[in-house]
């Protein structure tokens, strides 16, 4: 298991983020989310690229690209 990198102050996004990857169902359904015909800077493809690297990468993890999508 890897953790996410701190960017300043999102300790409390990232504490929560990294609750919801280890909810199975929740996983599951960010997975199914439709993204195919979503822009690259969507929300939802933001996501999952980052439960996909919580799960697959063995360093910490960046939510920069997340992040942003907020505005």
């Amino acid at each position: 298991m890897v953790g996410l990198k701190n960017q300043g102050a999102t300790c409390y996004m990232n504490s929560l983020l990294q609750s919801l990857f280890h909810l199975t169902s929740l996983r599951s359904a960010v997975y199914a989310m439709p993204t195919e015909d979503l822009e690259t800077d969507s929300m939802a493809l933001a996501l999952q690229r980052v439960f996909v690297q919580l799960q697959t990468i063995e360093t910490a993890v960046s939510t920069k690209e997340l992040t942003k999508t907020f505005g």
